[in-house]
């Protein structure tokens, strides 16, 4: 009988144990409320495990005393990663897609996947509710197809052997491992677009692949941006408040060319630093291959923008 008294203090923080002992005349009642609480809590814990006993683990009392059902949630099974599923596209059509991702969607019970469209570009990935995705698609190949897709590699590689070597000019002929590693864990984190969509002035946009933005901003599916500086915000109406103060018309930079509606303006990075970053972010959004993020101080930036009674709107620049 005196074990549970032992417990009791045992379970005590030591500031409270020192709380008690500097005042003694408290040391009864401290000690009758501290049971008090402990069979409270063997209670509790009791009521517990009767109930699992009872429901054969499927139902259990949480603090509150409300009873929830671990199966009454009805959660759908997932679907494995990185197999092939018949799914039904925007405009109706069945298409074979492969799953890149998945998540919970909002209501805690389905699932949303990040879909890849077989013999179709990274632009159009997207995030589909499990309603639109079908049947698992088992493919059988045969050697012509396995001869096909040799070829088809082969002239890929001639083809895309520029965008290659753009992409691999920082990288060092022999990649030690760490080197390596890295390149393969950028590749994992930019197979999922993390903006689905941006707000540019009076126009939005469906954006087409993954971009490097902060991350508080990249958890936003939809990016909001002055068309004029192109500072990025996740809530439109902190975009409202940033037009309000906002004095930028048009690039930062030295009108060079004018013709009609259409003007130049060349722009130094070095100078205009923040600026061009945005741009280069921006730009991210709609290319697939592009190194270029954060470093642009060697760099000039001729931004070409239409002219009209409002400002100068950015329509490309290189």
């Amino acid at each position: 009988r005196a074990m549970p008294d032992v417990a009791a203090i045992s379970d005590n923080d030591e500031g409270e144990t020192e709380k008690e002992s500097s005042e003694p005349g408290q040391d009864a009642s401290n000690m009758n409320e501290s049971d008090a609480a402990n069979k409270a809590d063997s209670n509790a814990s009791n009521r517990d495990a009767s109930v699992e006993l009872k429901n054969g683990s499927s139902e259990q009392v949480d603090k509150g005393g409300t009873t929830t059902s671990q199966e009454g949630k009805d959660q759908e099974p997932p679907k494995p990663i990185d197999k092939l599923y018949n799914c039904r596209w925007k405009n109706g059509t069945v298409q074979t897609a492969r799953i890149v991702e998945r998540r919970l969607a909002p209501d805690g019970r389905s699932w949303e996947y990040y879909l890849h469209y077989e013999d179709y570009d990274r632009r159009l990935d997207e995030w589909v509710p499990s309603d639109r995705v079908g049947e698992e698609v088992v493919k059988q190949r045969s050697n012509d197809d396995h001869r096909s897709s040799l070829d088809s590699v082969q002239k890929m590689t001639r083809t895309q052997k520029r965008k290659f070597d753009e992409i691999n000019t920082t990288l060092p002929g022999d990649v030690d491992p760490t080197t390596a590693a890295l390149e393969h864990e950028r590749e994992q984190a930019t197979k999922v677009k993390n903006i689905q969509e941006i707000e540019m002035g009076v126009y939005e946009m469906d954006t087409w692949y993954y971009s490097p933005y902060p991350e508080e901003f990249s958890k936003c599916s939809k990016l909001y941006l002055c068309e004029f500086c192109l500072k990025y915000f996740r809530k439109a109406k902190t975009l409202d408040r940033h037009k309000a103060k906002c004095e930028w018309r048009h690039p930062p930079g030295d009108e060079i060319y004018r013709d009609g509606n259409i003007s130049m303006f060349e722009v130094d990075g070095k100078k205009a630093k923040i600026y061009c970053q945005s741009l280069c972010l921006l730009s991210k959004l709609f290319l697939d291959h592009k190194t270029l993020y954060y470093d642009v101080d060697p760099f000039y930036f001729y931004v070409m923008t239409e002219v009209d009674s409002c400002g100068c709107h950015v329509v490309g620049y290189f």
